[in-house]
């Protein structure tokens, strides 16, 4: 058993040590118009990507291309940046930097925007470490910054809003209700809602955003396996009760729904897995306290365990990746029990109540459907309602994944 724990911890620590970021299918656009196909390194770009790394083809040399010399670049099933000349303010949003000025100070700079929304109504945003704007474009009208700054009045936070007063405006033949624009947030999902509203006003045939084109931000992945439980049960008065039983393994059958969070490029995943685990574990053994000698306990676990957590991904290769795991798990319970008998007759029950407990695992998958996991869960309590009475309730899982979507 503590082999297997060394190893899926040598797996955790090692994943880390050659993980590296895939290449996925794009292309740039050279400031000549000049278009190249390749396979483009992601990067989390929280700031103004100055280079892009890519590949002609997954099996070349790695290249650099710089940004100086490129006006547009973008994945086939993602995310599009634009390099434009803009007028942006870089107010400080922080409350100790906060001034009483409401009125925005430009300054030129030449960045790269991510594109959020297509169409006659363009949506871009630009993110640098704490600095958050965004900016729009429709017809011949040059990319603009929507305004939005927080400032002082006495003492007090207010708003500047201007960037519903812009839109209202621009877009005031769209037939979009001005409520609409009155409630939209400065915030990404509500401003690409309001842009898609814009685009169905102006047009039905209109492509509305980048975000159809993506590669799905959920997966839904079935996960058999084998649990190998590790069980022992000690009474501090009824020395018979204490019993360590022989590790068996187990079936557990579960369904893993998958949320890979955008801004970490399909590195990092919020899970939630609904497991159904049975576990039937028997041991005969001899006491002195029990008329006859002989003693069987009985172990029967049944639930579905909801496993809460995240995961996050290491790329090894364009085709594979090696994964860190945590989660926290509470199960919904069926009738479950540790009974004693003495020749087929029991003598004493009880009832398990178990709390919650942490997992820790560590994975590969190849592709984007076949995967396995090591998992180890640490000690579950399911003896809670006995005060003289302690439990080991440990696991150690063999799992498979194979994604549907």
């Amino acid at each position: 058993m503590r082999k297997l724990l060394h190893l899926s911890l040598l797996l955790f620590f090692s994943s880390i040590a050659i993980a590296q970021t895939k290449f996925e299918e794009g292309y740039f656009i050279l400031n000549s118009g000049d278009r190249v196909e390749c396979f483009i390194k992601k990067e989390v770009w929280k700031n103004n990507p100055t280079e892009i790394r890519y590949k002609l083809d997954l099996n070349s040399k790695e290249s650099i291309a710089s940004g100086n010399d490129i006006k547009e670049f973008g994945f086939t099933k993602g995310a599009v940046y634009v390099k434009a000349t803009v007028q942006i303010d870089r107010s400080p949003s922080a409350l100790n930097n906060l001034t009483i000025d409401r009125t925005p100070k430009f300054s030129e700079e030449t960045l790269f925007l991510k594109l959020l929304v297509n169409g006659y109504a363009k949506l871009y945003q630009y993110d640098d470490k704490d600095l958050i704007r965004f900016f729009y474009q429709h017809g011949n009208i040059p990319i603009t910054q929507l305004v939005y700054k927080a400032y002082l009045i006495d003492s007090k936070i207010a708003y500047n809003y201007q960037y519903k007063q812009q839109l209202s405006l621009d877009f005031k033949n769209s037939d979009v209700a001005y409520d609409e624009f009155e409630n939209c947030l400065y915030t990404s999902k509500s401003l690409s809602n309001l842009f898609r509203l814009i685009n169905r006003a102006y047009s039905k045939d209109e492509r509305q955003s980048l975000d159809k084109l993506q590669k799905d931000e959920y997966n839904i992945t079935i996960r058999p396996g084998l649990v190998l439980p590790i069980v022992e049960f000690e009474d501090k008065r009824s020395v018979y009760r204490d019993v360590d039983y022989s590790a068996k393994a187990n079936f557990r059958f579960g369904t893993e729904f998958a949320y890979l969070v955008p801004a970490y490029n399909d590195k990092l995943e919020l899970l939630f897995e609904p497991t159904f685990v049975h576990l039937d574990l028997e041991k005969t053994y001899a006491s002195s306290q029990i008329t006859g000698g002989l003693v069987t306990a009985k172990f029967e676990y049944t639930a579905i365990d909801m496993n809460f957590g995240a995961r996050y991904n290491f790329f090894v290769s364009n085709n594979s990746k090696i994964s860190l795991l945590a989660q926290y798990c509470i199960d919904v319970r069926f009738d479950n029990s540790q009974t004693y008998s003495r020749r087929g007759v029991s003598f004493n029950e009880l009832e398990l109540r178990s709390v919650g407990n942490l997992i820790f695992g560590a994975g590969y998958k190849h592709g984007d459907r076949l995967s396995v996991e090591l998992r180890y869960g640490l000690n579950r309590n399911v003896v809670s309602d006995y005060l003289d009475i302690s439990n080991k309730f440990q696991t150690l899982s063999l799992v498979l994944g194979y994604t549907i979507f």
